[in-house]
């Protein structure tokens, strides 16, 4: 007797489409910014601008996931 035949894990079909994240109305990824010794995840425009804030500094990606 053969095994039975298992879904892959790895089925395209079986994956959720990625969520889509949104930052002043625009549709936003999340960036690996490198400044001053610091490392963390920031958040960049489609066009790739880079999003700021009110004072000029970029937006942790932490920001906006809690939204």
């Amino acid at each position: 007797m053969g095994k039975a035949k298992t879904a892959s894990k790895n089925n395209p079909t079986a994956r959720a489409s990625a969520k889509v994240y949104k930052f002043n109305d625009k549709v936003v990824k999340p960036v690996k910014l490198i400044s001053q010794g610091r490392k963390y995840m920031a958040v960049q425009y489609d066009n790739g601008q880079l999003a700021v804030d009110e004072k000029g500094n970029p937006v942790p990606w932490g920001k906006i996931r809690g939204q």
